[in-house]
């Protein structure tokens, strides 16, 4: 699969973002609790169980409701990480319907919509943490952004 999976015809930084939840380096809540970065365990979205790619992209009811977009057959949710669940949804569906779902959730959206995304890091040498922000419009233009850095965590 993997042969096949970086030679799909979509934007790298979807591709990255594949590869990334498949390979369990998606920056999930149960992942950065693993890296001593204490958040919440539960879902924005639904109040759910913990964050895990699997629980994230394949099990949350958000996340259900975003598959029924597609008319196409998904695997059960009999599987307990996202890398058996995609290599079941992949030997379904092959390359072709893999490129058109991951670049149809990565859409342009609405216009009046203002997208925002956040990071954050913690630094342990010099005991600090930092976060950022950055708003942008619908035409990707930056309406603002924010910086934070944090001493003695």
């Amino acid at each position: 699969m993997w042969k096949h999976f970086w030679k799909l015809k979509i934007l790298p930084k979807v591709l990255n973002f594949a590869w990334r939840a498949l390979t369990g380096c998606l920056a999930t809540r149960v992942q950065l609790q693993i890296k001593h970065v204490f958040v919440d365990l539960h879902c924005l979205l639904c109040n759910g169980a913990a964050k895990t790619a699997h629980r994230l992209l394949v099990e949350c009811l958000f996340s259900q409701y975003c598959w029924t977009r597609f008319a196409i057959a998904l695997p059960p949710l009999t599987t307990v990480n996202f890398q058996d669940w995609f290599v079941d949804f992949w030997s379904r569906h092959k390359g072709n319907v893999v490129e058109e779902v991951l670049m149809d959730f990565w859409t342009k959206y609405d216009e009046g919509i203002i997208k925002i995304n956040v990071d954050g890091a913690t630094f342990e040498a010099k005991n600090a943490y930092g976060t950022g922000l950055i708003a942008r419009d619908s035409n990707g233009v930056v309406i603002m952004y924010q910086i934070y850095f944090t001493l003695g965590c």
